[in-house]
Formats: C-alpha cells, sequence, structure tokens
C-alpha cells in the first residue's frame, strides 16, 4: 500500500491518510488507530490525493488530488463541502521540464505562498503572485559552519567532508508563526531556518538527525517538532 500523506486529526485514536489501494480508489480514509478498522471513507477524488492538511481549530480538513481539485472536508458527514474552481492564478517561471510540484503552503497570516518542487523552494507574495525569492538544492548546500557540526556529530570523520548539495524534504518548508521564516529539512539531516522576506539563511539547527529530516512549526506557538529516526521537539532558547 502506498501511504501518500498522513494526519493526526483532533481525536488522538485516529488517522486520516491517503493510499492507492487500486487502479480505481482514491478514497482518503479514516482509520482508528487502536483497532486498524476504517471508520469512515471520504470519496470523491478521481485522482492520487498528494496532500492531506488539518485545521487547526475544528474537525475540518483539506485534500488535494492530481484530478486537479482541491476539497474541504467535514469528519461529519463523508460529503465534500467546497469543490470550487480557482479564483485567481499565478505563472511561475522555471527552465527546462516543468517540476513536480510536492507542497504549497500559505504563510500563518496570508502574506506569503511558499511552493516546493523538490529541487528547489520559491516564495510568492499571495497577493500578486510576485516571486520573492527562489532556492534551489545548490543554494542551500552544506556551508563551513554545518560542515563542522556534521564532524562534531561525527567523530569518525577527519576531515571536512565537500560541501554537498543534497534535496529538500517533500514534506517541504514550515511557516514560523509569526510568519517571518521558514524552516526546511533536508534529504542529509539539517533543518534550516530561512528569513521569509528575503530567503537568507538565518540558522542552522544543530544536526542530530541521520537521513531525510522533516521539520513542522505549531502554527499557533513558537514550538517546532522535527523527525528522521528519532522524534525532537524544539522552543526558542532562553536568555
Amino acid at each position: 500500500m502506498d501511504v501518500v500523506s498522513l494526519v493526526i486529526p483532533i481525536a488522538p485514536h485516529a488517522a486520516i491518510y491517503a493510499s492507492k489501494k487500486d487502479e480505481t480508489n482514491d478514497d482518503i480514509r479514516y482509520l482508528n488507530i487502536h483497532t486498524g478498522s476504517f471508520i469512515k471513507y471520504f470519496k470523491g477524488h478521481t485522482g492520487r490525493v498528494v496532500s492531506l492538511e488539518m485545521c487547526p481549530t475544528d474537525d475540518t480538513f483539506a485534500s488535494s488530488s492530481l484530478d486537479c481539485s482541491v476539497r474541504l472536508w467535514d469528519f461529519k458527514t463523508t460529503k465534500w463541502q467546497v469543490d470550487k474552481g480557482h479564483f485567481g492564478s499565478f505563472t511561475m517561471e522555471y527552465s527546462g521540464d516543468i517540476p513536480d510540484y510536492y507542497t504549497l503552503q500559505f504563510s500563518s497570516f496570508g502574506k506569503y505562498i511558499v511552493v516546493n518542487s523538490g529541487d528547489a523552494i520559491t516564495m510568492l507574495d499571495a497577493f500578486k503572485g510576485n516571486e520573492i525569492f527562489k532556492k534551489t538544492n545548490e543554494d542551500l548546500a552544506t556551508n563551513e559552519e554545518e560542515q563542522r557540526m556534521l564532524i562534531q556529530n561525527n567523530p569518525q570523520l577527519t576531515s571536512l567532508p565537500p560541501p554537498q548539495a543534497t534535496g529538500i524534504s517533500s514534506v517541504g518548508p514550515s511557516f514560523s508563526p509569526d510568519e517571518d521564516y521558514i524552516v526546511i529539512g533536508t534529504e542529509d539531516g539539517r533543518i534550516l531556518c530561512l528569513d521569509s522576506s528575503k530567503g537568507n539563511r538565518v540558522y542552522t539547527f544543530p544536526i542530530v538527525q541521520s537521513g531525510n529530516v522533516i521539520a513542522k512549526f505549531n502554527p499557533k506557538y513558537m514550538m517546532m517538532a522535527s523527525a528522521c529516526q528519532n522524534l525532537c521537539m524544539w522552543v526558542p532558547g532562553m536568555p
């Protein structure tokens, strides 16, 4: 079973996920974690579901699919609540083949949109669609400070490795609650913090993971979680 996305809803005993069990089934499933049984099926998409997102304040969630639709659902019913066409469109500049876009996320107050294509992240003005900055894997390659951190966490290394341009986590960036920063997990275990308005790298979290790391901010509080082989919780340092 190819699990595309997993979201833990408000109920602590259940999860929703999208999977492709056969060539025709694109249902979203509401699963009881304790019993392994399905509580509900949310039917409507006719293409593979690629993203699920819970509302942090109520029992609704949104889904997007390769059938070119975005739908809003409520746990009280299995019928989608909103299935509308777009009210605006932006054209993104690219060279070569059209990339596969993995995620799109609005900032907390709706000022920015960040798009992740796996080999680059692009920050857009949410009102005008203008590109604010674009950072490729090469732009986010390891710098000298991160290389030294790598040696500190890997005593078997005797010299600084060359800069590496590894991929961005397919889960994509995450905005801080004040929308001033984004954090990005990478496939080599780094967590980077960038300024949302200019794309400058302002901080690299101490490397405590090895492999493809996911990093997400709490949407309300200045708190962050990262996951790879381990789950880590982060809060700002106190003076």
